[in-house]
């Protein structure tokens, strides 16, 4: 049974380290087509290999997200119950008066106005 935990701890961490190879691939391969020096067939190569690294980061993030889950009780029997991580953003709207408005605006001037005359020093 240990060798199992061991298998999939050696699993994830290929897998991680698969994902940041294919994401600093990605990122070398879009900086070489944006200086727009390479000729027509390497860019459409360049193009191609950066849409395979492109899938493979996707599905990572696809697969990773499938696999996390929160945490939600501890049953009587001491295991863990779960449910699957709900990856929705919420946001709750809130109204807000014309005076708040604009006492908020007021606010977020001045802050800008501070950080404007800061110098960048620390005292």
């Amino acid at each position: 049974m240990a060798k199992k935990k061991s298998s999939k701890k050696k699993a994830a961490t290929k897998d991680a380290v698969a994902f940041e190879a294919s994401l600093e691939a990605l990122k070398e391969i879009l900086s070489d087509l944006e200086e727009g020096n390479l000729p027509l067939g390497e860019s459409l190569e360049k193009y191609e290999a950066g849409v395979k690294h492109l899938r493979h980061c996707h599905d990572s993030l696809n697969e990773a997200k499938t696999r996390i889950e929160l945490l939600e009780k501890i049953d009587k029997h001491g295991q863990a119950v779960t449910k699957p991580f709900d990856h929705s953003a919420t946001v709750e709207e809130t109204e807000v008066s014309d005076e708040e408005a604009d006492s908020l605006q007021e606010e977020l001037d001045e802050a800008a106005e501070d950080d404007a005359d800061w110098d960048g020093g620390l005292f």
